[in-house]
């Protein structure tokens, strides 16, 4: 939405900074989710295939992002079209089993 609507310079940093601080905490659900799913054989393996797979995919960021903005015809449309793999997210989450109150897998 900041690259659709607002075109005040000042206000693009301030929610960029807010979007920064909101995105961070993406990279806190790796240490804390994560471990609680997977046995302890297979949990640092695990969580290293999830990571750099995100990873992985992520090459392709840049690649689609041209593409958008050539059929966009712009930066704004390119990034909120690319930025709505968040809502996905949003609707996957509530789908992940809940761990709370229970041990570790062995």
């Amino acid at each position: 939405m900041v690259f659709l609507y607002v075109r005040d310079p000042a206000t693009v940093v301030v929610l960029q900074i807010a979007n920064g601080f909101l995105t961070g905490g993406l990279y806190g659900w790796f240490a804390v989710h994560p471990p609680e799913l997977f046995p302890t054989s297979v949990r640092s393996t695990a969580i290293s295939l999830i990571f750099n797979f995100a990873r992985f995919l992520a090459m392709f960021g840049p690649i689609l992002a041209s593409t958008l903005i050539g059929f966009f015809g712009g930066y704004g449309p390119a990034a909120t079209t690319l930025a709505s793999i968040f809502a996905l997210g949003l609707i996957v989450l509530p789908l992940l089993p809940e761990t709370k109150g229970q041990p570790l897998p062995a």
